[in-house]
């Protein structure tokens, strides 16, 4: 296993690193049943756009871009990511991608979004993430709710999908708000 910045019990989330940047990462972004509900699924991907995002964000203070590693198998499953960081505010924004289909259903995207937060509250010392979702994405909206998140506002007719502009939610959770309703939470680092 490589180096982890928090581990929970089925996943761990590390950097991510270049040799994550391969053929599998990039079938994820140009999967359009993967990528329904992210902005990334609106732009046709190749392996030199991505080694390209990779270089522009690797080095960047403003952002943590993280693998979705399983914790068994060591096998990467998608990402998530804080960005922007904006270190004055310490606010952050954060994105997730499951790209492995496989992996589904099984509640690894909760908890990879529960270790991002954890990580943003915790190692950042950040006070507030928020993120954008998409209103269709039914699924998203009960996980983030369940983990705290409440919804600030509604963007009216703000992305294409499928043909038809629709809302996003733009939600929020403050740190005092999650150690609130999560007393029991705890990290576990390599």
């Amino acid at each position: 296993m490589k180096t982890a910045y928090i581990t929970g019990t089925k996943i761990y989330l590390r950097p991510l690193d270049r040799a994550d940047i391969n053929e599998t990462y990039l079938s994820w972004l140009n999967d359009p049943e993967v990528n329904r509900f992210l902005e990334a699924g609106l732009s046709t991907h190749t392996l030199s756009s991505l080694e390209q995002y990779y270089e522009q964000v690797a080095g960047s203070a403003d952002t943590r871009f993280m693998a979705v590693v399983e914790e068994n198998t060591d096998l990467h499953i998608g990402n998530v990511k804080l960005e922007p960081i904006n270190w004055t505010h310490r606010t952050a924004v954060f994105g997730i991608m499951i790209g492995n289909k496989s992996k589904w259903g099984k509640g690894y995207g909760t908890e990879a979004t529960r270790l991002a937060v954890e990580y943003a509250f915790g190692d950042l010392d950040l006070r507030k993430v928020s993120l954008g979702v998409m209103v269709k994405n039914v699924a998203a909206i009960k996980t983030y709710q369940r983990l705290g998140f409440v919804t600030e506002g509604t963007k009216r007719q703000e992305v294409l999908l499928e043909g038809k502009f629709e809302d996003v939610h733009w939600m929020g959770l403050l740190r005092d708000e999650y150690q609130s309703s999560n007393p029991d939470t705890h990290e576990r680092r390599h």
